[in-house]
């Protein structure tokens, strides 16, 4: 049995700087182990309410309640 991978859990609000969030996310997404090719972190991207958040650039990001990740 193989253990779950660490979550790194990124919360957003309205008028984040959309490099911010993009530029860390997408570095724990791209990590995998040598080992076995799985990656080494779940990544989610969470805000208070959920639903969509806007950026500083207006590009819409779907986020998850965050309510629902801290009862994991």
């Amino acid at each position: 049995m193989t253990a779950m991978p660490p979550l790194v859990v990124f919360i957003v609000y309205p008028g984040i700087k959309l490099f911010d969030l993009a530029g860390p996310l997408q570095v724990f997404a791209d990590t995998t182990s040598k080992a076995d090719g799985n990656r080494l972190y779940e990544t989610a991207v969470a805000s208070e309410p959920g639903g969509i958040v806007s950026p500083d650039t207006g590009t819409d990001v779907t986020t998850v309640k965050l309510s629902t990740i801290m009862r994991r």
